[in-house]
């Protein structure tokens, strides 16, 4: 054989041993993972040649996936095609639904994270904190996600009865709820709240795609009113989407300041920094929390802390600091939404709150002043603002409690006030808010009059 048939012949085997090699690598590593992939091939195999009765494909393959995603943690979820659809749709600020927003844990009933304002579940007297034990009578405890949102969705016009359980109410309550077309607003109750010393007040329900807009919409028409100063309410605000609670914590703070940290499970960090020059970065704040204040309003909260770039009143937050991702998974656009990794403030304070975690464990954000309310006077208070601005009034099921006569005072709302209308109690409570931020951050633009 000559030199010029031996070579290609030489070449061609070369490329065949690595490529038989790769193979047996690759099977080997399957090999060596947990049986998963062995496993669920094997009940696969047995369910399409054995099972009695016939099953969708789909359907099947939808329901393992979800059951593997049911043993992560609480925030990790699997979202079938219809259901991906509908987060896509919740995330721009309309869908279908109760204008309710709940987290299911394995083996535990519906949580309810949040109720959006003038919707159908807030009318009816839903609140955030309570928990769902049962929906049209099934009870909620073993059900998958996925089975419970089937229940809670229906046809606009149709109604569905919620049993709760509230925390200090011993009996069950049973709430009825019509569904409705939802459309959420990030952005609500623009007022100059003391239009004699010009402050200015807005409410941020949740964060979604455009709320960035719908802020900026705000703080001009507080603007032209002649706003000197700003309470931003993040009360009850579950969260949302990270990219717009970034850009609104960047309307405070300087260009390139750090805004928040993230951990992954191998360590890696990622930092996200103020891109943009602020629109806002001198004006006097004051940030409004509670005990359902999640995700993003922290994420919010704690760049404005850690720069001691305002003050934070109210109560400790909730403590949900793990980041997820959303995931596309197949041709059928079907979502993974994965926790992937945990953020932290931008002097690397921890938000989430770890299972069993205690009061004194460092979770959350702690308010520079404390002010403790009941969020179901809050509530009350926010009914009766609905019914003022819309001209109706709201009748809750008969067993959700209500009050009467004058519309209750909210405490932390007027500290909040008075704090802004005394510039030396103001400048006080700054210089000694964070001092965990003092060590670690540089000094940015603190708010002047």
């Amino acid at each position: 054989m000559s030199r010029k048939e031996w070579i290609p012949s030489l070449v061609s085997t070369a490329i065949f041993m690595v490529a038989a090699l790769a193979i047996v690598m690759i099977a080997s590593e399957i090999r060596q993972r947990k049986p998963l992939i062995r496993d669920v091939s094997e009940v696969a195999r047995q369910i399409e040649e054995r099972y009695l009765f016939g099953v969708d494909d789909d359907e099947l393959r939808y329901a393992a996936l979800e059951g593997m995603v049911d043993a992560l943690d609480p925030y990790s979820e699997f979202y079938p095609p219809d259901q991906a659809r509908e987060i896509n749709e919740e995330n721009d600020g309309k869908f279908g639904g109760l204008g309710i927003r709940v987290r299911k844990i394995k083996g535990e009933p519906i949580y309810v994270e949040s109720t959006l304002e003038g919707q159908p579940a807030f009318n009816a007297g839903v609140r955030a904190g309570d928990w769902i034990t049962a929906v049209d009578g099934f009870t909620t405890e073993q059900l998958k996600r996925s089975e419970i949102l089937r229940l809670l969705k229906g046809e606009v016009g149709s109604s569905v009865r919620l049993t709760i359980h509230r925390k200090g109410v011993e009996a069950s309550l049973e709430i009825d709820v019509v569904r409705g077309e939802i459309q959420i607003l990030s952005v609500v109750g623009a007022e100059l709240i003391d239009p004699q010393a010009r402050i200015g007040y807005l409410r941020m329900i949740q964060f979604q795609v455009n709320s960035p807009a719908e802020f900026d919409d705000a703080i001009d028409e507080l603007e032209a009113r002649g706003m000197q100063s700003l309470i931003v309410d993040l009360r009850t605000n579950p969260g949302g989407v990270l990219t717009a609670s970034l850009r609104i914590a960047g309307r405070f703070l300087p260009l390139d300041a750090p805004l928040l940290k993230t951990v992954s499970r191998d360590k890696t960090e990622e930092e996200y920094e103020v891109e943009n020059e602020p629109t806002l970065p001198r004006i006097p704040l004051v940030v409004l929390v509670n005990e359902f204040s999640a995700s993003a309003s922290e994420i919010v909260a704690g760049a404005i802390q850690d720069h001691q770039r305002g003050i934070l009143v109210g109560t400790r937050t909730f403590g949900k600091g793990s980041v997820q991702t959303l995931i596309p998974i197949g041709k059928e656009e079907a979502l993974l939404k994965l926790t992937t990794a945990k953020y932290q403030t931008p002097s690397g304070r921890q938000i989430h709150r770890e299972p069993g975690a205690g009061e004194e464990d460092a979770w959350g954000l702690r308010p520079d002043v404390t002010i403790p309310f009941d969020v179901g006077i809050l509530y009350e208070i926010r009914r009766r603002s609905v019914e003022k601005e819309r001209g109706i009034h709201m009748v809750p099921h008969e067993t959700v409690e209500k009050t009467e006569g004058p519309v209750p005072n909210d405490p932390q709302l007027e500290e909040a006030i008075r704090i802004l209308k005394d510039p030396d109690r103001y400048d006080s409570i700054l210089a000694g808010a964070s001092p965990a931020a003092e060590r670690a951050l540089p000094k940015t633009a603190k708010g002047v009059r």
